[in-house]
């Protein structure tokens, strides 16, 4: 699936997505009849900051991933990506140093990242 469908999807996800406050809640919460109104206001705050989390994880992963692709080099387009937090964590191969940098820097470029790590390994193609 191409990135930038990935981002379509991921809006139309946002517009038409209404999770009931139980549903947000996660398997195994207890039935909204049964709390409190206070406590039906915490449980669903508390399942929509998750889902929340986990729609800007993969949001900055799109991007992260977008970066590379547009970066014109189809070694960078290949590289593995995981987001935890405001963390990319880089993962591969590239064939130079050269790219093992430019994929940092086009990383770094992505607003909301915080830090970057760079698992990338440089195997050089054998010259036949």
């Amino acid at each position: 699936m191409s990135i930038r469908k990935q981002a379509t999807e991921l809006d139309e996800d946002r517009a038409g997505s209404a999770l009931s406050k139980q549903d947000a809640c996660g398997v195994g919460s207890p039935p909204s009849h049964s709390l409190a109104p206070l406590e039906r206001q915490a449980v669903a705050r508390q399942g929509t900051a998750a889902s929340q989390h986990s729609r800007d994880r993969q949001e900055l992963r799109i991007r992260v991933v977008a970066s590379l692709v547009d970066s014109g080099y189809a070694a960078l387009a290949l590289v593995g990506c995981d987001v935890e937090e405001q963390r990319v964590v880089l993962s591969g191969s590239v064939p130079s140093y050269h790219l093992k940098q430019l994929a940092q820097v086009y990383v770094q470029r992505v607003e909301g990242i915080g830090e970057i790590d760079n698992r990338l390994e440089v195997r050089r193609r054998g010259r036949g």
